[in-house]
């Protein structure tokens, strides 16, 4: 059993637990979930199932590669937290543009250069779990607005034009 005598809870759920603490074998401060079914808690202590344990290291030491997107945008506007992109999409059969918001923080890689028309085209490298809950939120947003008084618009009446590759 691996023990942590000061950890940091962060988060908890019926089925796992997020805490920040100092991992002797990385020599870093590391954030992690760690299934309650592998944990015991004693007093203030955490301890961890040695084999989970081990894989977890494992993990550490060769993080997977987070699977990424670029997202072609017409608009790049940086604010405190988040960056606001402008994509086009198609509803009632009609080209719009929708704004949507990604935090800065998740943002790997920008590109400028121009379009077919000269126009500034902005390149933007996101994680794809990031992209596709800013932009689920982002028609959200607009379906709220839309649907105020009856819901007659869904999530599957949009299609996206912008190229994200």
């Amino acid at each position: 059993m691996k023990t942590f005598a000061k950890y940091q809870e962060l988060r908890k759920s019926d089925k796992a637990i997020l805490i920040k603490t100092h991992v002797e074998e990385t020599a870093q401060e590391e954030t992690f979930w760690l299934p309650l079914s592998k944990i015991e808690l004693k007093g203030n202590s955490l301890s961890v199932d040695s084999e989970f344990w081990t894989d977890k290291l494992k993990e550490f030491q060769n993080p997977p590669e987070e699977e990424s997107v670029v997202v072609e945008s017409s608009a790049y506007d940086k604010g405190d937290k988040a960056t606001k992109l402008i994509v086009e999409v198609l509803f009632n059969e009609n080209a719009q543009k929708l704004f949507v918001w990604i935090p800065n923080s998740k943002i790997i890689d920008l590109e400028v250069g121009k379009d077919e028309e000269e126009n500034k085209l902005y390149k933007v490298t996101v994680p794809k779990w990031a992209w596709e809950s800013s932009y689920k939120d982002a028609i959200s947003r607009q379906l709220d607005f839309w649907n105020k008084d009856e819901e007659k618009y869904f999530h599957k009446d949009f299609k996206l034009l912008s190229k994200v590759s």
